[in-house]
């Protein structure tokens, strides 16, 4: 965090160096700072979807989801295609109370990422966060297939995370914490 802080005390004109101090910050839960961070990103290159991307994360970690929602949307302008940008959306608009529309919207996200297995267990969680925990066991049971078929594809954190989504805590901390490699 210093480093880059010194970096941009300093000086610089380089978007991904402001894009990664903003997800530094919001991990240290500095989420005003972060939120600062992310959007000098975005003015530098505000053509690059990964820098708007990073600016409605860093709002959505700071509950502001009304602007993740807005800054979501420029996602999904600069690139119509972006899983992130429909991902960012889908929660925003669980944190805005609007299921519907945030479950369209993960489902958007994994059509978009070609159905890889990270957006499959992010549109797992996603689900099991809005109480759909049957569907989320269903993913489930797809991403263990994927991981006999395709073991490769497949990380311990994508069944942390699904299991997190279907309020399994102790399994998702297993998978977390032994890093179990499929």
């Amino acid at each position: 965090e210093q480093i880059l802080a010194q970096v941009v005390k300093d000086g610089t004109n380089d978007a991904e160096t402001y894009r990664q101090f903003a997800e530094i910050l919001g991990v240290l839960q500095r989420h005003p700072q972060s939120i600062t961070q992310a959007r000098k990103a975005q003015e530098l290159d505000h053509l690059n979807a990964r820098m708007s991307h990073s600016v409605a994360w860093a709002y959505f970690r700071n509950k502001d989801y009304e602007s993740a929602l807005k800054s979501s949307e420029v996602v999904i302008q600069v690139d119509e295609d972006s899983f992130a940008g429909y991902h960012n959306k889908a929660f925003a608009l669980i944190g805005m109370g609007q299921d519907i529309e945030a479950e369209k919207n993960l489902r958007l996200a994994y059509e978009k990422s070609g159905q890889k297995p990270f957006y499959l267990a992010r549109l797992g969680y996603g689900l099991g966060v809005l109480g759909k925990k049957e569907e989320a066991a269903k993913l489930l049971d797809q991403l263990e297939r994927i991981a006999q078929t395709e073991p490769e594809k497949v990380k311990a954190h994508h069944f942390g995370l699904l299991y997190l989504g279907m309020g399994e805590v102790d399994k998702a901390i297993e998978w977390l914490d032994q890093g179990k490699r499929i």
